[in-house]
């Protein structure tokens, strides 16, 4: 086995996007990270003889946050992309159920999961159109969106001003759809966590407790898919992280889905102070 760097993204799509949607996060993380706000993209190639066995993608979300995007097609190369991850500067790591598991035993900074369920739409989809209340966040709604996931969604994001900043950025993405009612306000979320040409994965869908019982998670699909479909993406994929749903009809089960949290990399004093305090926090929230 041998590990190569890949520079570009479109060489990754040209080669895995028949793996759609598993390949999705991976290869929306590094088409993102060529031309994102934040910047900053690393590809990792595992092959023997001309053959693919595993990519790893780590994309830049802040000053000090990567996230890493596993693909494991040989379960040979678990360890390979495992060390990889222990080794980059990846705070967290997310992707389908059969990669990140693949990679768990060689990832000692592994922390802790959050497992939820994915459904995928073929390309071709056909969906209702949305409620007269769902839109396009704005910059005046980050506020609002970031104590509403702060709150009431699971995230491995230790501080406010880091899930505020990711929240900026969504927005600016114009990758957010509110239901925003008049008499309540903004009362859920959805937001777009990946993309390329063929599909959309949107990976948040966030309804405020009080408001639970009420049909909004459809009212969020109903958004989302609307987006996909208005930019000419062929397939949605549906990552549903909030309070549980059916999962919706007509898709087919991908897989589970995994927001992998890991302890921060030795990278500068007090590391071990700030990896305490978040496993903390993570533990009351449970």
């Amino acid at each position: 086995m041998r590990t190569f760097r890949c520079t570009d993204p479109m060489l990754l799509h040209r080669r895995l996007a028949h793996l759609q949607p598993r390949a999705t996060p991976l290869l929306g993380a590094a088409l993102a990270g060529r031309t994102g706000p934040a910047g900053g993209m690393v590809a990792h190639v595992v092959h023997d003889q001309g053959r693919t066995l595993a990519v790893l993608v780590l994309r830049r979300w802040s000053a000090l946050g990567w996230t890493a995007h596993p693909l494991v097609l040989d379960p040979v190369a678990a360890g390979v992309v495992g060390s990889l991850v222990d080794r980059s500067g990846a705070t967290d790591m997310m992707g389908f159920a059969a990669d990140t598991l693949a990679v768990q035993p060689y990832v000692p900074r592994w922390q802790g999961a959050t497992e939820v369920t994915a459904a995928a739409a073929p390309p071709g989809f056909v969906w209702p159109a949305p409620p007269p209340h769902a839109r396009l966040a704005r910059r005046a709604d980050v506020g609002a969106l970031a104590s509403l996931a702060w709150d009431h969604a699971p995230h491995a994001i230790a501080s406010r001003r880091g899930l505020r900043r990711k929240m900026q950025t969504a927005v600016a993405d114009s990758s957010v759809v509110v239901l925003d009612e008049p008499a309540n306000g903004i009362v859920g979320y959805a937001a777009r966590e990946s993309h390329t040409p063929e599909y959309d994965l949107w990976g948040h869908f966030v309804v405020h407790p009080d408001h639970r019982g009420r049909g909004h998670s459809w009212d969020l699909v109903a958004a989302a898919a609307a987006r996909a479909q208005a930019r000419g993406a062929g397939g949605l994929t549906l990552v549903l992280s909030s309070n549980p749903m059916t999962v919706p009809e007509p898709t087919r089960i991908s897989d589970r889905f995994h927001f992998v949290w890991l302890a921060p990399p030795r990278r500068f004093k007090g590391e071990r102070r700030l990896r305490d305090a978040a496993s903390a926090r993570r533990r009351r929230s449970r």
